[in-house]
């Protein structure tokens, strides 16, 4: 389980940056990029904890305590980033579900590939849809 998480890290990482890059843009708090890499560290560091933690306590209570410590940690950073416990919040929620759904995604086998790049497609496709409706404006000029 642990080499398959190794595998899909790529998938938190991601979800995690499309909320970051969410929220600014529906809040325009500007996201540094020094927060966005010190938010990818902490989810590659949520790795390394499930492997030191998970060796000593197992695969479940290691994913679980190191699912908690990066939401824990992820979150009050940015509440810190945001000056908003609403929104930080929400990413926690945001982080919690993403968690979840990769223990989810891990335990799969044979289709946890074909659901992870499902997932990440539909995200993209949110963000896509996301930026779309903030940013929709008429082209100076364009033939109407």
């Amino acid at each position: 389980m642990i080499e398959r998480v190794e595998k899909y890290g790529l998938v938190i990482v991601t979800l995690a940056f499309a909320a970051y890059l969410s929220f600014e843009i529906v809040t325009g708090v500007t996201i540094g990029l020094l927060q966005y890499a010190l938010l990818g560290t902490a989810l590659i560091l949520f790795a390394l904890l499930l492997l030191s933690i998970g060796e000593v306590a197992g695969f479940e209570a290691g994913y679980g305590a190191s699912a908690l410590l990066i939401t824990a940690q992820a979150s009050l950073y940015t509440w810190s980033v945001m000056r908003t416990a609403r929104l930080a919040a929400i990413f926690a929620g945001l982080l919690s579900a993403v968690f979840g759904f990769f223990f989810w995604l891990v335990g799969l086998e044979s289709y946890a590939l074909l659901v992870g790049a499902a997932a990440m497609f539909l995200v993209l496709s949110l963000v896509m849809g996301l930026t779309q409706a903030v940013f929709a404006r008429p082209l100076a000029g364009a033939a109407g």
